[in-house]
């Protein structure tokens, strides 16, 4: 372990754990229904039109978030890939940096506040969690947005612990040499670590690093350091982070940020160490990041983005109006054990060690960052299970505290109730092994032994990790069942996102309608009805239509070749409308599959404007017969509409 934890060792590891987690399926898995699909669209709408102040999806302004995500991705996109790309891997490839960067940065701040040890196991912790590993797969906010928040995160950590040694040494403490013996007074990165010997994330001087001591005339007297906490280049970074995270969320990573700050003022009742993020010049330089375009998309919206963005998204949130939910305070705390497995086998455990030892101002800026933030998520009556993922690094390191404390793991991690969320945390994997198998039998068409062998790999990844942790613990070991359990879901993400999920047929519907379209080679933009979901115009094409019945129809009998697809639900309708037409249609293809959006299996008709046909048969003497010729329809088919 000491090996792994020196140099740049810890780095590379993290990143190539980051890349067999967040690679596999990053091409194959189609698009995802609803968000990852919009900000893919839209994306593309910016590089075909090369508006990039507008965001739109189709002819529908898109304002529920600014436009960072979308700059991030067009310029992958028109630096490794086309607009006009099949495969949306270059959309992701964001999300993938987003995410390896906050596990990067995760281990960075774990080693300022902790000591590398901790900072390594939390780290992974973070890496192989179920929830950032979806979101490392899917082209949206969240993945960058934990990255930029973790930068501000680790310059807030910096400036607060440099306030701290000013305050506990500075040149009014009474006996700065006597508050070592505080436990409250020194910060919890003063740990010496095994292989440098030297406190982590601080200097000799006892001054962290980056920031200048003062070293009195008298050599008697100890080093003094600025008589302000922290550095310029320290608070630059935190307000660029903010300004940047603003651009792609809004007030989200702000929120997060402000909370942890006001939370450490409250506790501790100090708040000069604020000063240390220049609070005079740096909100200047986040608004210049952040302002330009703001002030832009309001002229060019005529004053609709910001009532769109705070009225219709922000605000949906807080009143329940999106139609998810609304669900009651308590939900994450119910659901944390499946978003944040495999890690999870000793969240509680690691909690309640924490909670022993309040007094360390690493665990005060954990607590200060966990807890308003989440209470806020909780009394939201929107709650999705990424919600949260903002201070999962932070639960991520008192996990990593847990095994790399200077007397070893915490006691508590062997007390009775430890050892019954260990059988609950055993029941979760279970059932996380059995969902992948009924996935596999539940949606594929017929019956796919190929994809059940997969599922059942997967599924064996999962549960045989967490026999052998539980089966380690059992034996009274520690460290060794959360590596274990950390190698499953290791395993476990890269089959399912790799090999499970692209076979799942019934579930990519939009797939295998693109794929039907594709066989018909019909002509013109295809028209959709009772089924629109933002994946099909991803897979089918920007001008793509989506439209209720009888405008469908109008578009079925106004030009040869044209193709349509209407949902069964919505059949008797088209056909209604239809018979308003004197058009001949045929139905050359039928897709069903799972609308997972909505909750409901569909089956979608794709019907061709037959007129095309009547016109060539026209022009070809062999097609034309009399009264003894052979007959277009054969015996007992029914004559096409």
């Amino acid at each position: 372990m000491d090996r792994l934890t020196s140099g740049l060792r810890p780095y590379l590891l993290l990143f190539l754990v980051c890349l067999a987690v967040y690679l596999p399926g990053i091409s194959t898995v189609p698009p995802i229904d609803r968000d990852e699909a919009r900000f893919v669209q839209a994306t593309r709408q910016m590089l075909e039109t090369g508006d990039f102040i507008d965001i739109r999806f189709q002819d529908d302004a898109r304002y529920q978030k600014p436009v960072g995500i979308y700059w991030m991705q067009a310029a992958a996109v028109a630096v490794f890939s086309d607009p006009q790309a099949s495969s949306i891997w270059a959309w992701r490839a964001v999300s993938v940096f987003g995410a390896t960067g906050a596990v990067l940065a995760t281990f960075y701040l774990g080693a300022l506040l902790f000591n590398r040890r901790a900072a390594l196991v939390g780290a992974l912790a973070l890496a192989v969690s179920l929830v950032l590993a979806a979101e490392s797969h899917m082209a949206k906010t969240d993945a960058t947005l934990l990255f930029l928040t973790l930068i501000a995160q680790a310059a807030l950590a910096r400036t607060y612990l440099s306030g701290r040694v000013l305050s506990d040494v500075g040149p009014h403490s009474a006996n700065p040499a006597d508050s070592s013996n505080d436990p409250a007074a020194v910060p919890a990165s003063d740990t010496v670590t095994p292989e440098d010997g030297a406190p982590v994330g601080h200097s000799e001087t006892g001054a962290p690093i980056g920031e200048t001591a003062v070293v009195p005339a008298n050599p008697q007297q100890p080093a003094v350091p600025r008589p302000r906490p922290g550095h310029p280049v320290t608070a630059a970074v935190f307000w660029l982070a903010i300004g940047a995270s603003v651009l792609v969320k809004g007030p989200i990573g702000p929120m997060v940020v402000g909370l942890t700050a006001v939370a450490l003022v409250a506790m501790e009742r100090r708040w000069r160490w604020i000063l240390g993020l220049r609070p005079v010049w740096g909100p200047a330089l986040a608004a210049a990041i952040a302002i330009p375009w703001f002030a832009a998309i309001e002229v060019v919206s005529g004053g609709l983005f910001l009532g769109a963005a705070l009225g219709d998204d922000l605000l949906a949130k807080l009143t329940f109006q999106e139609g998810i939910g609304p669900l009651p305070p308590g939900f994450f705390l119910a659901t944390i054990g499946i978003v944040f497995w495999p890690a999870s086998l000793f969240l509680w455990p690691a909690l309640a060690g924490a909670i022993r030892r309040w007094r360390q101002p690493a665990i005060r800026f954990c607590a200060a960052w966990i807890v308003p933030t989440w209470l806020v998520f909780e009394f939201v009556p929107t709650k999705l299970v990424h919600y949260t993922l903002p201070v999962l690094p932070a639960l991520a390191l008192i996990v990593g505290a847990a095994f790399a404390g200077s007397d070893g793991p915490w006691p508590v991690l062997r007390h009775w109730l430890a050892k019954v969320w260990y059988v609950v945390w055993g029941v979760i994997s279970l059932g996380l092994g059995a969902a992948l198998i009924y996935a596999a039998a539940e949606y594929t068409h017929g019956f796919a032994p190929l994809t059940l062998m997969t599922a059942v790999l997967a599924a064996a990844c999962a549960i045989g990790g967490t026999f052998v942790a539980l089966w380690r613990l059992q034996r009274g070991e520690l460290g060794r069942p959360l590596g274990a359990a950390m190698t499953g879901s290791v395993l476990t993400v890269m089959v399912v996102f790799g090999l499970l999920l692209p076979q799942l047929d019934r579930l990519w519907v939009s797939r295998s309608l693109s794929e039907a379209v594709a066989q018909a080679d019909g002509l013109g933009p295809v028209a959709l009805t009772g089924y629109r979901e933002p994946s099909a115009v991803v897979l089918l094409g920007t001008d793509t239509i989506l439209d209720i019945p009888s405008r469908v129809a109008a578009h079925l009998q106004s030009a040869p070749g044209t193709l349509v697809g209407v949902e069964e639900r919505q059949s008797a309708a088209f056909q209604d409308a239809m018979a308003d037409y004197d058009v001949p249609f045929e139905a050359v293809a039928q897709v069903e599959g799972f609308n997972y959006a909505k909750g409901w299996p569909v089956t979608i008709s794709l019907y061709r404007n037959l007129a095309d046909r009547q016109v060539q048969d026209s022009r070809d003497p062999e097609a034309q017969s009399g009264a003894d010729g052979p007959s277009e329809t054969a015996p007992g088919e029914p004559p096409t509409q």
